[in-house]
């Protein structure tokens, strides 16, 4: 092979070697190499919590009402706005000449973030509240301070709401002040929309203070007719009664379901629960428990409860053989066996129910 045609061997390879290391010989001086691009991260969809009805879950107060038997407060947060032709057992009306000055209470033993409040008015027509004003409170922090929402002319039909945006930041109580209103003027029901903070709760009377509602449709036949409203409806087991002598003031009642009469509460956590007490009716004549049992629905497990055999207990006391601490949200009071001679509209005055919940780390 001559010199000449080897240089030119050379140069032919020099020059393949330049088109690839240069581009493909388009003239764009472009590699030929496609980079591939760094995938967009995903996004991270964090769910807003569901906003539910804080008032079931409420300790409710009032100033004096007119009459605790058919306008206490706890009327407020029971689900029931009654009509025109009947308010009795359904709304809180404030003590004649007491309306200019009367107010209603929501505390929560957690923080609740509350979106807005709705206020329902009688449903009389005529029964006015004109002016008033929301405090909202958060006692666990006494830096927080929160100014207060003025209100007025609520719609008077118990059907449209008057509406209050919530403070933006964590409470645990509301108040509610009237300062104008016509003088048989009350509220048939006030609905806290919001979501508690997951936070620890101490031990404590959790069933008592508010974090029971009691499901509608999940309990035996009710007195008055065997409606869920009136006068014995669940609601009463908890407002704090249970040493009274008349059944309308303080006792839920069953319509004659004697051994077949329950109640199903669920709670809005699940509570390490260390003990129930379930307080029977005290008029006199009327049904007495012997025994029952309580179910812990999500837990899958029981525990009997009969009356107390402490002679310094109160009469009406039944306690739960509960040697160790369940953890549920669902809880079902089933009875199971009268007193001999007594009827069979069995009911319950209070239930006191010993828990504590701490959030999951």
């Amino acid at each position: 092979m001559s010199k000449y045609r080897s240089l030119a061997l050379l140069v032919l390879f020099l020059s393949t070697l330049l088109t690839f290391a240069c581009g493909s010989g388009t003239g764009d001086n472009q590699s030929n190499v496609v980079a591939t691009p760094t995938p967009a991260p995903t996004p991270t969809v964090v769910p807003t919590p569901p906003s539910y009805n804080l008032e079931y879950f409420a300790k409710v107060s009032s100033s004096e009402p007119s009459d605790i038997t058919n306008f206490g407060s706890d009327n407020i947060n029971d689900g029931f706005t009654g009509s025109p032709s009947n308010v009795s057992g359904f709304i809180w009306k404030p003590k004649p000449g007491t309306q200019n000055s009367s107010y209603v209470k929501l505390e929560w033993n957690s923080l609740v973030n509350i979106d807005e409040i709705r206020l329902f008015d009688s449903p009389v027509g005529g029964q006015i509240i004109r002016k008033g004003r929301i405090k909202f409170e958060n006692s666990k922090d006494s830096s927080k301070n929160f100014d207060p929402v003025d209100f007025e002319n609520l719609p008077d039909d118990a059907t449209t709401a008057g509406i209050v945006k919530g403070p933006g930041s964590p409470v645990d109580s509301v108040k509610i002040e009237i300062s104008d209103a016509t003088s048989d003027a009350g509220l048939a029901e006030v609905v806290v929309s919001g979501i508690r903070v997951d936070e620890e709760i101490a031990e404590g009377n959790v069933g008592l203070y508010g974090h029971v509602p009691l499901e509608k449709g999940y309990s035996s036949v009710f007195g008055g007719g065997g409606a869920d409203v009136g006068l014995y409806r669940t609601y009463l087991i908890k407002n704090e009664k249970k040493d009274g002598t008349t059944d309308s003031e303080v006792s839920w009642v069953s319509n004659g379901n004697g051994t077949g009469a329950f109640v199903k509460m669920e709670f809005d956590v699940a509570y390490t629960i260390k003990a129930v007490y379930v307080y029977d009716r005290l008029e006199a004549g009327k049904a007495r428990i012997k025994k029952g049992v309580i179910r812990f629905v999500d837990a899958g497990s029981k525990a009997s409860f009969a009356k107390s055999s402490d002679p310094a207990a109160p009469a009406n006391l039944l306690v739960t053989d509960l040697p160790t601490p369940v953890i549920s949200k669902l809880i079902e009071i089933d009875v199971e066996e009268l007193e001999p001679g007594t009827d069979a509209n069995t009911g319950i005055s209070e239930v006191e129910i010993i828990g504590s919940y701490k959030p999951a780390s």
